[in-house]
C-alpha cells in the first residue's frame, strides 16, 4: 500500500474545491477595483471616518488601497485567513484519521515504518497545499492583470502572494503537532476553525493596540503588506520565525507521532 498515492487520492476533491473556491473568490472580488477607483474620494472619506484602530484591525491602508497591489494586498488579510483553515485542517486529520475511525493500528502492522508512514503523510498533505497554492497564484495574477490600469510591481505582488505558501506551511506543520498532541480528536472542523480565527483576532487586536509584542504570537502578523510594498522584502526577523516554527513543529509531531502509543480497536 502506497501511503502517499492513498492520501492524495483522498485529498482529491478537497485540493479541487479549495482552488476552484479561492480562484474564484480572488477573480471575483478583483473586478471591484475598477468600481473603488471610480469612487476613490467618497471612498476615501467613508475609511477616514472609520478611524484609525478599525482601518488597522480590519487591515487596511488606506494610502495604499487604491491601487491594484494594495488593493490585492487587502483581499489578501481574508484569503490568507482562507489559507490557514485549509492548511490546518488537513495537518489535523491528515495525522489523526486513523484513530478516529479506529484504523491506526491496522496501518501500522503493515510492513512499514512509523517513519516511513509519516514521511508519506507530510509530503501528501504538502503537495495537496502546493497544487492549491498553484492555482491561487495563477487566478491572482491573471485577476490583477485584466483590472490594472497602470504598471504595477511584480516584486510586491509575488512577495504578498508567496506568504500563501508560508502560512499555509506554518499552519500545516502546526496541525501535525497538534493532532499527535491529542490522542483522539472528534471533530477537526471545529478545532480548525477555533484554532485559525483566535490567531486571526489576536492579529486584530495587535493592530488595534499597536501592541508590538503581539505580532510575535500570530503568523497573520507575521508579513506586513504595506512593509512589503514599500521596501520589496520581508522583514527579517519574522521570515526568520516562519522558517523556523514550521521546523520546530515537524520535528516535535515526528518526535511524537513515532513514539505515541496507537489505540487498538
Amino acid at each position: 500500500m502506497n501511503v502517499f498515492i492513498y492520501e492524495m487520492k483522498q485529498y482529491k476533491k478537497s485540493i479541487i474545491i479549495w482552488s476552484i473556491a479561492l480562484a474564484v473568490l480572488t477573480a471575483i472580488f478583483m473586478q471591484f477595483l475598477p468600481m473603488f477607483l471610480e469612487e476613490s474620494e467618497a471612498m476615501l472619506l467613508f475609511f477616514e471616518g472609520l478611524g484609525e484602530e478599525v482601518t488597522s484591525a480590519l487591515g487596511l491602508n488606506i494610502n495604499t488601497f487604491f491601487s491594484e497591489v494594495g488593493f490585492y494586498s487587502y483581499l489578501f488579510t481574508y484569503l490568507s485567513l482562507m489559507a490557514a483553515i485549509q492548511a490546518l485542517n488537513v495537518g489535523l486529520s491528515i495525522i489523526s484519521k486513523e484513530n478516529k475511525m479506529k484504523t491506526a493500528d491496522f496501518l501500522m502492522t503493515k510492513p512499514k515504518s512509523r517513519t516511513s508512514i509519516y514521511i508519506s503523510k507530510f509530503f501528501a498533505g504538502f503537495c495537496s497545499l502546493l497544487i492549491t497554492e498553484i492555482f491561487f497564484y495563477l487566478a491572482a495574477y491573471i485577476s490583477i492583470s485584466i483590472v490594472k490600469s497602470e504598471h504595477f510591481s511584480l516584486t510586491a505582488f509575488t512577495l504578498i502572494s508567496f506568504t500563501f505558501s508560508i502560512i499555509q506551511f506554518i499552519f500545516f506543520t502546526l496541525g501535525l503537532f497538534v493532532a499527535t498532541l491529542i490522542s483522539k480528536i472528534k471533530a477537526v472542523i471545529p478545532l480548525t476553525m477555533g484554532i485559525v480565527f483566535s490567531f486571526f483576532l489576536l492579529g486584530m487586536i495587535s493592530g488595534i493596540t499597536g501592541s508590538d509584542v503581539l505580532v510575535y504570537f500570530t503568523p497573520f502578523k507575521y508579513f506586513n503588506n504595506n512593509f512589503i510594498m514599500l521596501n520589496n522584502a520581508y522583514e527579517t526577523k519574522f521570515l526568520v520565525i516562519s522558517i523556523v516554527l514550521p521546523i520546530v513543529f515537524t520535528i516535535l509531531s515526528y518526535i511524537n507521532y513515532t513514539r505515541k502509543d496507537i489505540p487498538s480497536v
